[in-house]
């Protein structure tokens, strides 16, 4: 399962830095609410989320297992323990905060 967080306004040249460091906090606790919020049975699925840099205004939040959509979701015979969909919605209340 895979998450986007990306960063798509103009932003005035003298702040860009400031801004990056705090994107790149706010994509950096993403991930650890998202390993916060896995279902833990074996750990597996909460070891393999972690962050992939695809430019400086765009990461990617993932997991390595198979099931981890299963998890999010749930199936006919599971119910669903979301952990991306709660943490992408944290981070984008930070990032809406860090523009007010």
């Amino acid at each position: 399962m895979k998450l986007d967080i990306k960063f798509n306004v103009k932003i005035n040249e003298d702040l860009v830095d400031d801004f990056h460091k705090s994107f790149l906090r706010i994509a950096y606790e993403a991930e650890a609410d998202a390993k916060r919020l896995a279902a833990v049975d074996t750990g597996r699925l909460r070891n393999s989320i972690h962050l992939v840099r695809k430019s400086d205004w765009w990461y990617r939040l993932q997991d390595g297992v198979h099931y981890g959509v299963h998890q999010e979701f749930g199936t006919i015979n599971m119910n669903a323990h979301p952990f991306f969909r709660p943490a992408s919605a944290m981070a984008n209340t930070k990032i809406i905060k860090l523009f007010s």
